[in-house]
């Protein structure tokens, strides 16, 4: 049976490995690459400021993406949840790299916290059945995929051909 394509990243020339920064990380959890800025701190995030920001942050996350800049995008992307842990660009950006990754189950993850976010898009929808099928659980693939197809999602129908 089919399975869904990877979704198309930019191939350019392979990002080097940056050195990470374990300053206010640790090993398990250093801090990512990706430029800082004084509006960065935790101390300039309060209130609305802290949407900007994860906007802002997951916008930088896409642009690198679409570079193929996957670890800057990671980093990017993982800053902007620290700031909104709902900010869906960011969540949906984390879902398609570690899905072109071949990291199912993170994709999967992202892809659910993507969905509790923007439940009526069947984009997202969309997504988390694509994320369910290669992490090989069809039942909660085929679930995502009639929501997407009831959302409007044409691609849904297709994909539940496969079942």
């Amino acid at each position: 049976e089919p399975e869904p394509e990877p979704e198309p990243v930019a191939a350019l020339e392979p990002e080097p490995e940056p050195e990470l920064d374990l300053e206010g990380g640790d090993a398990l959890n250093p801090v990512l690459p990706g430029p800082r800025v004084a509006s960065d701190t935790k101390e300039a995030n309060s209130g609305t400021d802290t949407k900007a920001l994860a906007k802002s942050l997951a916008s930088k996350g896409k642009k690198a993406l679409r570079a193929g800049k996957t670890r800057s995008a990671e980093g990017y992307f993982k800053r902007a949840l620290d700031a909104n842990s709902r900010n869906l660009t960011a969540l949906s950006g984390l879902r398609s790299l570690y899905f072109n990754r071949g990291d199912y189950g993170a994709a999967v993850r992202y892809a659910q916290r993507a969905a509790k976010v923007a439940p009526r898009s069947a984009s997202v929808q969309l997504a988390l059945g694509d994320a369910y099928f290669r992490a090989s659980q069809r039942s909660d693939a085929k679930r995502a995929y009639l929501r997407a197809k009831d959302l409007g999602s044409a691609s849904a129908e297709k994909r539940l051909a496969k079942f």
